[in-house]
């Protein structure tokens, strides 16, 4: 492999230049050690980029449900659900619901009002990694007054 070219000087014939010892070819341990260390964390960064979108669209999945059945429910008020003090609980999606209706206001203040408003409470539960979550909401409905007596 070695070529005499002058008095005491040896030439490696292929890649002369580049190499700083003839036959150093491919690499040393270090060097692939390093390689490999670089290729694990950018392994772990992308892994650990694609768990968290995956987290993160479960997530936003269920609040998405979360809000459709609140919007279900709370369209039935009136309809099916009748607007009157008390609780009603009932379940939606797998996702368990309570609406609780009270009066709002004082006594006076409902007497003077030309309507009767109440406050509704709708609290949504579901189970969610081992524990439960739940969600409320807060509005006024107008429940109907009472016929006046002669």
């Amino acid at each position: 492999m070695w070529t005499r070219v002058a008095d005491a000087v040896l030439v490696c014939p292929r890649r002369a230049a580049m190499t700083p010892r003839c036959g150093a070819e491919g690499f040393t341990v270090i060097e692939l050690m390093v390689a490999l260390v670089i290729l694990g964390l950018g392994i772990a960064a992308v892994t650990g980029a694609v768990s968290d979108s995956l987290f993160r669209a479960t997530r936003a999945e269920k609040e998405a449900q979360v809000a459709r059945v609140a919007d279900t429910v709370l369209a039935r008020l009136g309809a099916d659900i009748p607007i009157s003090p008390g609780q009603k609980t009932g379940q939606a999606e797998g996702l368990d619901w309570a609406l609780q209706i009270a009066p709002y206001g004082t006594a006076e203040e409902q007497d003077a009002w030309p309507v009767r408003p109440a406050e509704v409470t709708l609290t949504l539960r579901w189970l969610e990694a081992g524990h439960t979550e739940t969600a409320t909401w807060r509005t006024l409905q107008v429940m109907t007054r009472p016929a006046a007596v002669p």
